[in-house]
């Protein structure tokens, strides 16, 4: 994959993966259908694309700078997308999000983490089928 789709994707995805777990959770916790979920996610999607876009544009800049050392196929590219996703879920909840009813002492960090770290793994997982070369004789 080369860096403009990889910046692009580490730049875009992050919002859209961790509206989908707040989604997920908002789901569960007011007891709503699944049926509500790709709507709930859509809408807090939205939402999501215009407060988190400056972490998202940090966390694609340090994913680039780390896939200058580290390929973007190793474990230590994965540990450091979940690391900026954790930082990035503290930023949100304490500086632009602390007014919202679930503490953000717990839940955004943690959003952040798991969507730093699936971010992570799937351009893993990508890098390493796209760079798979074809056997020849």
């Amino acid at each position: 994959m080369n860096m403009p789709t990889r910046f692009a994707l580490n730049a875009l995805l992050p919002p859209l993966i961790g509206a989908f777990f707040v989604a997920v959770y908002e789901t569960a916790m007011h007891g709503s259908t699944l049926a509500e979920l790709p709507l709930t996610t859509v809408a807090v999607a939205l939402y999501a694309w215009i407060i988190a876009a400056l972490p998202s544009a940090l966390h694609a800049i340090l994913m680039e700078i780390v896939y200058r050392y580290a390929s973007p196929r190793s474990i230590h590219a994965v540990l450091w997308s979940t690391l900026s996703g954790f930082f990035a879920g503290v930023f949100l909840g304490y500086l632009i999000l602390p007014a919202f009813i679930i503490p953000p002492s717990a839940f955004y960090p943690i959003i952040g983490l798991l969507t730093g770290g699936l971010l992570g793994g799937l351009l893993a997982l990508t890098e390493r089928r796209f760079s798979q070369k074809p056997i020849t004789a």
